[in-house]
């Protein structure tokens, strides 16, 4: 069910969004929230295909994500999303998840660009979404999803990725899920099997390109990440992190 500004249907998890512990994971988390706002942005008007007319993408900057718990195999999420404002050059757009039974699963705030197709530079998103009608929209957080620095380029190499073509998307370039996925695939299997994320903030701030070696760093203190996607021969990161970890345990107490 949505009303003219939100968003509302059940999602199942399916089993190629569950991890090794049969709990929704948090790139498939990421990617029900990538097809709704699609969706939603399609049903008002502003998504993909009518972007693709005007030689524009809708590309996403910055998330926050704070998770409460991660449902499992063959449960269903309620996911309602709106769009929140504009800021700066930022397109908003706020979600909440919550359990078949009403309990929370996460919050989370998002940042995209409207991208001009060929000469991949930000346009105003107010040339594209009416800034006046979402101007009093609710907000899951008061701020934007927080810029990363990112770890320096001499941090430890945890992993490295050649670019392939299944790391690409229908716009053409390295979709955003792709970059999360590097980044956790640097863990250990043991780390995995016994953490879930519990917060993540993650920006994009350049484009891997097709052949291209691809380097992660990492920092760890405590149960925070920071995580940062090196391009070849880069010094800056395409892509950084922040993971905030808990124990699996204590996520089902």
């Amino acid at each position: 069910m949505s009303s003219a500004g939100t968003l509302s249907e059940r999602v199942p998890v399916l089993s190629f969004m569950v991890d090794t512990e049969d709990q929704l994971s948090l790139p498939g988390l990421c990617r029900i929230l990538q097809d709704a706002a699609w969706k939603h942005a399609a049903a008002l008007g502003f998504g993909p295909s009518e972007l693709d007319q005007r030689g524009q993408m809708w590309v996403l900057s910055r998330l926050l994500v704070r998770a409460v718990c991660y449902p499992r195999w063959g449960e269903e999420v309620v996911i309602e999303t709106w769009p929140s404002g504009i800021e700066r050059l930022f397109a908003m757009r706020d979600f909440r998840l919550t359990g078949a039974d009403g309990n929370p699963v996460a919050l989370v705030r998002s940042a995209w660009l409207v991208v001009d197709a060929a000469s991949r530079r930000p346009v105003p998103p107010a040339r594209v979404v009416d800034p006046d009608s979402y101007r009093h929209a609710e907000r899951v957080f008061d701020d934007l999803p927080p810029r990363l620095d990112g770890v320096d380029s001499n941090s430890p190499e945890v992993a490295q990725h050649r670019v392939a073509y299944s790391d690409f998307d229908r716009q053409r370039h390295v979709n955003n899920v792709q970059y999360l996925q590097w980044m956790l695939d640097g863990f250990s299997m043991d780390h995995m099997f016994r953490h879930s994320v519990a917060e993540l903030v993650i920006n994009f701030q350049s484009e891997a390109l097709y052949g291209e070696r691809i380097t992660i760093r990492r920092r760890d203190e405590g149960p925070m990440s920071a995580v940062s996607v090196f391009r070849e021969d880069q010094t800056t990161p395409a892509c950084s992190a922040q993971l905030l970890w808990r124990l699996r345990e204590a996520e089902r107490a």
